[in-house]
């Protein structure tokens, strides 16, 4: 039956894709992702030079006060905190004055909120990390793939490569055809003793870390042990294994690299 090995393939991807995703589905419901964050000064926008050295002063005299707990440090570490809540209420006046002065009939709405917001002590905006992050990206994939491709090697090293090939792939489907003790499903035992219990690593491509795999109870453990039994058997022919050691497994991919 034609295409059978390629429904028996494409049927093998989705059970993968189905059972990461419902990896995926349960530790996100069981630790809610949330946006990232970054600590930030409430002063930002009005910090200066003049309002550093106050805040330093503070910093000495609460930590001269800590050692030395008398009533003398403490009237001196007042003295120094209420002059620093002077000098910062004053450089904040003077950068509000200062923006307000920016204002004009042809200031937008949106920026005079952006600027009551971040009086307001809101966090500063976050520079982009490129300012064209697609582009930028495409252009390295494209210096990449220019420069590991095999047209950069000497002419000596293609033809030599390409005369080899041949027999390479020969002695691939030859050893496939060997039979060994490993080509069989796992036990769950053996699931149970390859799983990872000490800390994580960076996750794939399918953004499964180990300590998912670790938690996935008896229903995730079951479906792996049936996806790698499925992988396994559509693997059993040599004409399979070799598509499949030279094409990504995603039936998107496979298809942009045939065409």
């Amino acid at each position: 039956m034609s295409g059978g090995p390629i429904f028996s393939h494409r049927m093998t991807y989705t059970s993968r894709r189905d059972l990461t995703a419902a990896i995926q589905t349960a530790a996100t419901t069981a630790i809610p992702r949330c946006a990232p964050s970054r600590r930030h000064r409430t002063d930002w926008w009005y910090y200066n030079e003049e309002v550093r050295e106050h805040n330093h002063r503070v910093n000495l005299h609460r930590k001269l006060y800590k050692k030395r707990p008398n009533p003398n440090n403490l009237r001196l570490l007042q003295e120094v905190v209420a002059r620093a809540r002077q000098v910062s209420l004053r450089a904040k006046e003077d950068k509000w004055l200062e923006w307000c002065a920016t204002f004009s009939q042809h200031t937008s709405l949106g920026q005079m909120w952006r600027s009551v917001r971040t009086a307001s002590g809101a966090a500063p905006p976050r520079p982009a990390a490129h300012p064209h992050p697609q582009q930028e990206a495409e252009r390295l994939a494209t210096i990449f793939t220019s420069r590991s491709s095999s047209n950069q090697l000497p002419l000596h090293t293609q033809l030599t490569q390409q005369q080899l090939r041949p027999h390479r792939d020969e002695a691939v489907r030859e050893a496939m055809e060997v039979a060994d003790m490993t080509d069989r499903p796992f036990s769950l035992q053996e699931l149970q003793q390859a799983k990872r219990r000490g800390r994580d690593t960076a996750t794939g491509a399918d953004g499964v870390p180990y300590s998912m795999l670790a938690h996935a109870g008896p229903a995730g453990d079951a479906a792996l042990l049936v996806s790698h039994a499925q992988r396994l058997v559509d693997s059993g022919t040599p004409a399979a294994c070799l598509e499949r050691s030279r094409y990504p497994t995603d039936p998107q991919t496979e298809r942009a690299h045939q065409a």
